[in-house]
């Protein structure tokens, strides 16, 4: 459910575009508008999260805990 509203303003080439293309797809304006959001943004948040996870991991290898001390290590983490 789309639930805010906003005002985003395009250059005459740029607004052409996009009413060539919603008319083409049969979609709004606003359709194409917030599938570009979402795709660009969803890569975006999917790189940043790999890039954290081996970062973490590199972090974690160099740190030298033991198999055994990680469980006491992820709840003294926890109580941050």
């Amino acid at each position: 459910m789309l639930t805010r509203r906003t005002n985003v303003l395009f250059t005459e080439d740029d607004y052409g575009l996009l009413k060539q293309l919603s008319r083409l797809k049969k979609v709004s304006i606003g359709d194409l508008v917030r599938e570009a959001v979402r795709k660009t943004h969803k890569q975006t948040e999917t790189l940043s999260l790999k890039a954290l996870l081996a970062k973490t991991r590199r972090i974690g290898l160099k740190a030298k805990i033991k198999p055994h001390e990680w469980k006491e290590f992820i709840n003294e983490g926890r109580k941050l």
